[in-house]
């Protein structure tokens, strides 16, 4: 009988030992890149890029005989397909190159890694909500605290787009979901437990 409890005791130990880092586990939701939709994304980006350019030089270079107003206009319009297009196929080939895990949710804050270097506690985020677009489709957006978004590192695209989104009076900033396993309503359901959502 003595031999027995000698032989349960650090069993039981062991078997807490394991279980205690499970119990202490950070809750995260992770979401993951969908390569077949990002690799879709440069074919498109690309495809854009290549039309645009040639429509706009085209127009600027080879038709002369075109009404002047009607040329420019077609020119420009080539040139804004070509500028999307490539910023299309920037991200869905920044997220195929990126070995690191797209959104991270979790305690410790918000890790869109195409809006940010480091995570961006909750503590400086407020304002998000689900906006929609004619033709851009619903996606996430939020705001961040000003001391919170320099020590984050924000990427370039998003240092830029945040006072142009600001002047037209929406949120500042967005979570990226392009060539994402992620859409903006499980996006917000991540969130919920650590912000306020509008």
């Amino acid at each position: 009988m003595v031999a027995r409890g000698r032989d349960t005791a650090p069993r039981i130990h062991v078997a807490m030992a394991m279980t205690a880092p499970r119990a202490n586990r950070t809750p995260e939701t992770v979401f993951t890149v969908n390569h077949f939709t990002a690799k879709l994304w440069i074919i498109f980006g690309f495809a854009a890029v290549v039309q645009g350019v040639a429509t706009a030089a085209y127009f600027i270079y080879w038709a002369r005989d075109v009404e002047p107003p009607l040329g420019a206009v077609v020119a420009a319009c080539g040139g804004a397909l070509a500028f999307f297009g490539q910023y299309f196929a920037r991200e869905a080939l920044a997220r195929l190159r990126d070995p690191h895990a797209a959104i991270v949710i979790g305690p410790a804050g918000l890790h869109d890694r195409m809006l940010s270097a480091r995570t961006i506690p909750w503590s400086a985020i407020s304002g998000v909500a689900i906006r929609s677009a004619s033709r851009g489709g619903r996606f996430v957006v939020l705001d961040i605290a000003p001391a919170a978004a320099r020590t984050a590192g924000l990427r370039f695209g998003a240092a830029v787009e945040a006072p142009i989104n600001r002047a037209l009076g929406y949120s500042a900033y967005r979570i990226h979901m392009l060539g994402v396993k992620a859409d903006p309503d499980s996006l917000v359901a991540a969130m919920s437990p650590y912000v306020a959502v509008g």
